[in-house]
């Protein structure tokens, strides 16, 4: 299963701050910006909720490191 739309929900609901992340273990199981975006719709999320977490939240993790 590609996607999570109870946990989807339920971290929207609490305002959670969601990023996309897997368990790369070679270069070819990184994925695009466009399965990102596949697994995020399929989630039931947005199109502005996919932005935010392929592109806003990840930036906004790495610059509070």
């Amino acid at each position: 299963c590609l996607t999570n739309g109870h946990v989807a929900r339920i971290a929207k609901e609490a305002k959670a701050k969601l990023i996309l992340n897997t368990d790369a273990h070679s270069p070819s199981d990184i994925l695009s910006l466009e399965q990102m975006k596949k697994i995020v719709l399929g989630s039931g999320l947005s199109e502005e909720d996919s932005r935010i977490i392929t592109s806003v939240n990840p930036k906004s993790l790495i610059s509070s490191i």
